[in-house]
């Protein structure tokens, strides 16, 4: 609703200033206002591609607030039933042979495999991956990267050494690919008291 009253307003004033302008031609003030709502359109677009809530956390949609609270209720479930001495090696191998790759734009891909992991607290986990990054199918780098998986009472993944949650570093399905391990993380036990 604010934007159509943007808009009109812009609109009655450009064609209000125009048309005291006796020496502009009918098509130059036609083509005055066709450019001028181009970039007003332009505008709105970076705004709404960009974020036009900066600095707030973003919103979630309903299905993975869903699933938040079945990573919520499994946690509760490990960390009042499991203690630190009945985690068995075997899963902790099972997870450290986890691995998944996320593209990065067209001809780039990233494979993130387990290097390290080490429980902070009842609620976070620290991971430390070795990523190789593929560009055209062939390894191009490799590097470590850390990050935490909290799930307290905000589910939150954050790159340790940047300090910043994977919502404002990658794409939604890359977003996915590591929501996704960090439910494998919660399913194997791996949080204790």
């Amino acid at each position: 609703m604010g934007i159509t009253i943007l808009f009109l307003i812009v609109l009655c004033v450009l064609i209000i200033i125009l048309s005291n302008i006796s020496k502009l031609t009918l098509m130059k003030k036609i083509l005055i206002i066709v450019s001028v709502l181009f970039v007003f359109f332009s505008v709105l677009t970076y705004i709404f591609i960009t974020g036009w809530e900066r600095g707030r956390e973003p919103k979630r949609a309903d299905f993975e607030m869903c699933e938040n609270q079945k990573i919520e209720d499994s946690i509760k479930s490990i960390t009042t039933k499991k203690t630190k001495s009945t985690i068995s090696e075997k899963k902790i191998i099972e997870i450290q042979n986890q691995s998944f790759v996320i593209s990065c734009g067209s001809g780039c891909a990233m494979t993130y495999k387990v290097k390290e992991i080490n429980q902070i607290n009842q609620v976070s986990i620290e991971v430390t991956f070795e990523v190789d990054m593929y560009i055209d199918e062939e390894i191009t780098e490799t590097f470590d990267e850390t990050y935490v998986f909290s799930y307290g009472n905000i589910n939150t993944i954050r790159n340790k050494k940047s300090d910043e949650y994977i919502e404002k570093i990658f794409t939604e399905s890359a977003q996915q690919s590591f929501t996704d391990f960090g439910a494998k993380l919660i399913r194997s036990g791996i949080l204790t008291d």
